[in-house]
């Protein structure tokens, strides 16, 4: 492959955004609490079809079956409510479902049980009875042997991980007992309970415990898998992780907004009209939040010099994302207003956005068509340009991973969506790592100094996703002459995205740079590029051949994304003195 060539393949994956579209205008059915905590992955029909379900392994439970693999029930019964109250409370650890517990009360889960029980209302119309966990007897079998005997075994494998004789022929694979965190729970009465019950929909069966030596056989099969299993949980990033399976599972889709149409006779020219100037008219504080944003910045003259002088063929995947309207493919000066107020709220000259507040300052005219949808209040509503699939995942992570991060992060569970921190009281301001107050309210800097050395302590404490979340920017922590860089560092390497190195700050967590000093004043400063990848790459497209017109935007792209960098934090700090030992007497 040619210089040229891996440039290209370059640009084509972090610039071309390939993904699902979510189109507004179906409201999700259901309460607000399911509608804003469980639909997005659920579908608001229950049916485990929602926008972000096509990200996650293992897929999201389809509701409408009435098929539940934890319960204390017998096997082909519906669970009980306490059972699906406490997976709520407790969530699956290694999948992307969050627990709620200590989040939502008695209550608001009670709400969410019945209201996942009305998905399949035949199925629970007769309860069944639950089973209770017995005592563990003084006396059990060897539970090597009974895992052997019993099975278990021939699916999980001699040690456990999922690899038997009979897992290549199963539709669900065998759970890896060595690997992952036990998903319904760590507790061993948890184990007994998937022994006794079986796990629904997959081949898991249930085994008998109606005698004292069945008991005391589930009992040793418990304990070989107490053995078997490792108890440390996945870190952040690992948790972030795509498995192979799901990289084959999942192919690429694409946002395609259609054509508007022509506008109803009803609408007046100014609300006829695609472009944000003439939607400001009426919305104008909307306008002049937006117009210094990235998102009306969002095709940028690197974009456009890529188009027109070194791969034109990347124009659909790009429109799809940096300038989504139809109509702005074949009309330079809409193409330039990027996101515009029609790409995110016009569908067929039809307006959507979230329900009118009081305080909106609008006028109603009855002639303006106008649809309510919740989606505008949710993250999946960002999800089409704000992540990508795992097709395009290096070691394990996409390229752009930001609603999975915040999806399996602290602050799903609590409610906090995109929305309340890029968009504060609806704004249209979109702030982040370009913004230097976003950041700092992100990012904390806690510095201490030592006898000889100097240490910055950087925590993420105000961002949902890791911090970075994408792999263009960079932040630079410098004590003197030396600095760490925190961000995900790609190379195109042999044809192929290679990953250097991942120092991004998974949310609430936190790195360390420690260095030794000289005694007296150190300078402490951190900068921040919110372009650094682009930086590189506009350079590198520039060292070459390029059209005239090409070789303008792309200068100007340069220019700009050089001057996107700012300085976060410029202090000084003193360093003490390294105090020799006294000597001791002989």
């Amino acid at each position: 492959m040619t210089g040229s060539a891996k440039l290209l393949a370059v640009a084509a994956l972090l610039v071309v955004v390939v993904i699902i579209v979510v189109v507004p205008g179906t409201p999700a059915a259901g309460s607000p609490l399911y509608d804003g905590l469980c639909s997005p992955c659920h579908g608001g029909a229950g049916d485990g079809n929602g926008p972000a379900a096509r990200w996650l392994d293992p897929a999201p439970r389809d509701f409408t079956r009435g098929v539940f693999k934890w319960r204390s029930t017998p096997s082909g019964r519906p669970p009980a409510d306490a059972d699906l109250a406490r997976t709520i409370a407790a969530g699956a650890p290694g999948t992307s479902m969050p627990g709620f517990a200590g989040i939502l009360d008695a209550a608001q889960v009670a709400a969410l049980v019945a209201e996942v029980k009305g998905f399949a209302p035949a199925r629970f119309a007769r309860p069944a009875p639950s089973l209770e966990v017995p005592a563990r007897p003084a006396s059990v079998p060897d539970g090597r042997g009974v895992f052997r005997d019993a099975g278990c075994a021939g699916c999980h494998g001699e040690s456990g991980r999922g690899d038997g004789p009979a897992a290549a022929g199963l539709d669900a694979p065998p759970f890896d007992l060595t690997a992952s965190p036990l998903r319904r729970g760590q507790r061993p009465e948890d184990l007994y309970l998937s022994l006794a019950t079986g796990l629904d929909g997959t081949g898991m069966p249930a085994f008998p415990s109606a005698s004292a030596d069945d008991r005391a056989r589930l009992w040793a099969v418990v304990d070989e898998i107490e053995r078997l299993r490792t108890k440390a949980v996945p870190d952040l990033l690992a948790a972030t992780a795509v498995s192979p399976r799901a990289q084959k599972r999942s192919g690429p889709a694409g946002l395609d907004l259609r054509p508007q149409g022509e506008p109803p006779a009803n609408l007046p020219p100014a609300a006829a009209s695609l472009s944000a100037a003439q939607c400001g008219r009426c919305h104008a504080r909307q306008l002049r939040e937006w117009q210094p944003s990235v998102h009306a910045a969002a095709f940028s003259p690197g974009l456009a010099g890529q188009l027109v002088g070194v791969h034109p063929g990347l124009g659909k995947g790009c429109f799809d994302c940096h300038a989504p309207l139809a109509e702005q493919r074949d009309d330079a000066e809409l193409a330039r207003e990027g996101v515009s107020c029609a790409g995110c709220h016009l569908r067929g000259h039809v307006r959507h956005g979230p329900e009118r507040r009081a305080d909106s300052g609008l006028l109603s005219l009855p002639s303006y068509p106008f649809v309510a949808d919740s989606l505008y209040e949710r993250s999946d509503f960002c999800l089409p340009c704000h992540q990508l699939g795992p097709e395009l995942a290096v070691n394990g992570r996409p390229l752009l991973n930001t609603y999975r991060e915040w999806l399996e992060g602290p602050y799903m569970a609590r409610g906090v969506q995109c929305q309340h921190c890029h968009m504060p009281n609806r704004e249209h301001t979109f702030r982040g790592i370009h913004d230097r107050d976003a950041v700092r309210q992100g990012l904390r800097l806690r510095t201490r100094t030592g006898p000889g050395y100097v240490e910055v302590v950087a925590e993420n404490v105000g961002a949902a996703h890791f911090l970075p979340t994408t792999t263009t920017p960079a932040i630079w922590i410098g004590v003197g002459d030396q600095s760490m860089r925190i961000g995900r560092l790609l190379a195109f390497e042999g044809g192929a995205w290679r990953e250097r190195e991942d120092t991004r700050i998974p949310p609430g967590g936190r790195q360390t740079f420690r260095v030794a000093a000289a005694a007296g004043v150190a300078r402490v400063r951190v900068t921040v590029a919110p372009d650094e990848y682009y930086e590189r790459f506009y350079a590198q497209l520039l060292a070459g051949k390029l059209a005239p017109q090409a070789r303008h935007e792309l200068e100007a792209a340069l220019s700009r994304a050089r001057s996107s960098r700012f300085i976060l934090y410029d202090e000084t700090t003193v360093v003490p003195a390294v105090t020799a030992s006294p000597k001791r007497s002989p």
